[in-house]
């Protein structure tokens, strides 16, 4: 009996521990924040405009933080949707997620490039740079953004990789300026 509860125990952790990080994966994107971010992005899908005034709305809910905002970009264990680490690994070669879990990240990235825009370039001063910049960054990452968007919906996966790797290059290129070191 002792040596059948030394076998079972850590295959019990090891069921529970997985379970937590399942569960949390799924409900990342149910963060009261991220939530109306992704309402936005399956309006995007349906063919909806997006009122500025909804913009204001996601802004507003994160009391004027852009950091936790950001969230949304992080990995699952970090309470976001994946969409940093996933950009990168096309980019690195790896293989592509599936297509419709890219096609929401991509219109979340949309959303996310509007509401960015919002918040401008606060930053700016230390780098040098400031509010011309910060918008020419957050149109670039919405050019990119549509642009996986519509590579997604072509299901070509060269064009995939390429639109998924100029969309982390914008965002790479507007953290060397704006982000702080993490």
């Amino acid at each position: 009996m002792k040596k059948l509860m030394r076998t079972l125990a850590p295959a019990g952790i090891l069921a529970l521990a997985m379970s937590v990080v399942v569960v949390s994966a799924v409900r990342a994107d149910e963060a009261p924040g991220h939530k109306k971010v992704v309402e936005l992005a399956k309006a995007l899908e349906g063919g909806k405009k997006i009122e500025a005034k909804q913009l204001e709305a996601i802004k507003k809910a994160y009391d004027d933080d852009l950091e936790e905002l950001m969230v949304v970009f992080k990995t699952r264990a970090r309470k976001g949707l994946h969409i940093e680490k996933t950009l990168e690994d096309i980019a690195e070669g790896k293989p592509l997620p599936k297509t419709a879990d890219l096609q929401k990240m991509a219109r979340v990235s949309v959303v996310m490039a509007d509401v960015i825009k919002l918040f401008g370039a606060d930053k700016g001063d230390k780098a040098k740079k400031g509010k011309k910049d910060w918008e020419k960054f957050s149109d670039d990452m919405k050019k990119k953004s549509e642009a996986l968007v519509t590579a997604t919906k072509g299901g070509k996966a060269g064009d995939i990789k390429k639109a998924a790797t100029q969309l982390s290059a914008s965002c790479t290129a507007c953290h060397k300026i704006f982000r702080d070191a993490d």
